[in-house]
């Protein structure tokens, strides 16, 4: 059993269906605005998520920038895009503009 599908893994938001397998929603998201952030301010933005997203049931896996354009772009797993976008909202850096992921190759 994988460590998000383990029963008491943070990346939860709800008991194990029958089967005991838990799948969550991967999503991307992007941010605008963020003209010159440097790396180390990414890292922070990025830790201000990780300490909180437990409590929506939600995973951020990894976050990119493109401070020329102003893109952040982060990848996360969690029960929903509400969910992604209220931690986003928390932390200081709301968008409204997340995507499911519903194909992978």
């Amino acid at each position: 059993m994988s460590d998000c599908t383990r029963p008491g893994s943070l990346f939860l938001s709800a008991p194990l269906p029958p089967g005991g397998i838990a799948i969550m929603a991967k999503f991307m998201d992007v941010h605008s605005g963020f003209v010159g952030v440097t790396p180390e301010q990414l890292v922070d933005a990025h830790e201000a998520d990780l300490k909180i997203e437990g409590e929506e049931g939600v995973h951020f896996e990894r976050a990119w920038l493109d401070a020329e354009s102003g893109k952040v772009f982060c990848l996360s797993t969690g029960p929903s895009k509400e969910a992604v976008m209220r931690i986003h909202e928390r932390t200081g850096h709301p968008t409204t503009e997340v995507y499911e992921l519903t194909a992978e190759v």
